[in-house]
């Protein structure tokens, strides 16, 4: 995980104005496609007792949400949320922002139901989170880079919860796996940084994810802790540059609630609006889920 330059200060700007992509989607049968969305999905199918949901969006300003629901959601995900029967919470996954004003947002929703042979089958519930800031000096302008590149940090979270437990029997029914990932397909996009930046074996620990950067002066970034139970959790594919690409994933067994977060550092030629149709920008999203 990078670490944070001691000279950087813990000052947070949030934005008053305007409104946070994946490989190896494979494996998906009689999937169903939203035409505005990409997404493809088999929510509540089962392949055995695994479900699984994933979806593809085109970052453009016709599907994002928002910025009153981009506040909304915001809110949600620092509200602590108690695992059944046990003391822990999910992580409060409000990232503190320095010099960071809010461009845009997407957001997709999963619900799966594991099979469960025993009994009725559980069900989860999942949030995917898209969201784009732009880097700003004290005076509210965007920050440039040497190459005069405008700068951006793109914040992917997802969370999914056990929203109904079918009792004893099904009791074990757990959560896999969550996936992230942001690609430029047509290399308008410069890939500069992102965190985390490897991958590492959590249990039963808070792990730190944050990336900041200096660009003219102007410090800017943003960091979060995320709890884990169990299993693996980090970067999975890094691709700097222009067309790059980047995917972070946490799988391992988790019965209750879990979370992810990352930060990619980018940089545009042109400033980044989403009006455009195509925009070159790919987000893609996967949640699994097994008894």
């Amino acid at each position: 995980m990078s670490e944070k330059s001691d000279n950087i200060s813990r000052r947070t700007v949030l934005s008053t104005t305007g409104a946070l992509a994946f490989t190896g989607l494979a494996g998906v049968q009689s999937v169903r496609a939203d035409s505005n969305t990409g997404r493809e999905s088999d929510g509540r199918r089962t392949a055995g007792s695994r479900t699984r949901d994933s979806g593809s969006v085109e970052l453009s300003s016709e599907n994002s949400g928002t910025k009153q629901e981009w506040v909304s959601i915001m809110k949600q995900r620092d509200i602590v949320h108690p695992a059944v029967n046990e003391g822990v919470s999910s992580s409060s996954a409000d990232a503190n922002l320095q010099n960071l004003t809010y461009v845009d947002h997407w957001k997709q929703t999963s619900d799966l139901a594991p099979n469960c042979p025993q009994g009725d089958n559980p069900n989860f519930s999942a949030e995917h989170l898209c969201t784009v800031y732009k880097a700003v000096d004290d005076e509210g302008a965007i920050v440039q880079d040497s190459n005069g590149q405008y700068r951006y940090i793109v914040e992917l979270w997802q969370q999914c919860t056990k929203s109904d437990s079918s009792g004893v029997l099904c009791a074990d029914a757990e959560i896999n796996l969550l996936r992230s990932n942001i690609n430029d397909k047509d290399g308008d996009v410069t890939f500069h940084g992102r965190d985390p930046t490897g991958t590492e074996r959590v249990n039963d620990e808070r792990i730190s994810v944050r990336h900041y950067t200096e660009v003219s002066g102007v410090a800017f970034g943003g960091d979060e802790v995320v709890r884990f139970n169990d299993g693996l959790f980090g970067a999975i594919e890094w691709t700097p540059g222009p067309e790059g690409s980047y995917t972070v994933s946490w799988s391992g067994e988790e019965e209750q609630i879990q979370d992810i977060i990352a930060f990619v550092d980018i940089g545009s030629d042109s400033k980044l609006d989403f009006d455009d149709e195509d925009t070159g920008i790919v987000w893609n999203y996967k949640v699994e889920t097994d008894f």
